[in-house]
């Protein structure tokens, strides 16, 4: 699947739907934290942008899509203030995993259901229905599961305990939930804030190579301006 497919499909799985042109519109009515702007930079050397279909058109006009595409932010930004849009910018990056993953590997990770107590002590009881993690004498180490999930695609959540950081349990478990769906037929996805250093170095040492990185600019909450 090539570096845009992946693109969209990780959209999707954010309820984030392209309509029409540079247009996108929540999928579905209970969507969070939705973006104004969407720019991605695929690592094959594709760059897009697109706008929520709420911002009426003579505002996105004002919008530089050449600065956009750029990943450069701060004019977008002074723009939407001008009209009362009171909004900040985070960058992402999002790998994917191969279709082996694991196979060379010893893997300590168990699968666990969300509701076994251990699980929901950890934190991990309102996540996907699986868990994958690293016990000892009855306490979880580390755990990972669908933060989001769809009938095509997952994106991970990972955590592991401050007192056991550094001793490589996270690659243990995120390797066994993405050989988990990749089982079904699923694509897993890993994503990290830019300067996320702790994530960055989990990547590394999955091994993973980035697809594609992603800017978005969303409204600030509580906010006085309104856009639609």
């Amino acid at each position: 699947m090539i570096a845009v497919d992946l693109l969209l499909l990780q959209m999707e799985l954010e309820a984030i739907k392209p309509v029409s042109g540079e247009l996108i519109a929540r999928a579905c009515e209970d969507v969070h934290d939705f973006p104004l702007v969407f720019s991605a930079r695929t690592f094959d050397g594709q760059s897009l942008v697109w706008f929520d279909e709420l911002i009426p058109a003579e505002l996105r006009g004002r919008l530089s899509r050449e600065d956009l595409l750029a990943f450069e932010t701060e004019t977008a930004i002074d723009v939407l203030r001008e009209a009362d849009i009171y909004a900040e910018a985070s960058q992402f990056r999002t790998y994917t995993f191969p279709e082996n993953v694991g196979a060379a590997m010893f893997c300590l990770a168990q699968r666990f259901s969300r509701d076994d107590p251990r699980i929901v002590a950890f934190g991990f009881g309102e996540l996907a229905a699986e868990v994958f993690a690293v016990e000892c004498e009855g306490e979880i180490l580390s755990a990972c599961a669908s933060a989001r999930q769809n009938a095509k695609a997952a994106e991970a959540w990972v955590v592991t305990h401050l007192n056991h950081r550094g001793k490589g349990m996270a690659r243990q478990v995120v390797t066994a939930w993405a050989a988990s769906l990749l089982k079904q037929g699923l694509t897993p996805f890993y994503s990290h804030h830019i300067i996320n250093e702790n994530s960055a170095r989990l990547a590394s040492h999955l091994g993973r190579v980035p697809v594609f990185d992603v800017t978005v600019i969303e409204q600030c909450f509580p906010c006085p301006g309104v856009y639609a």
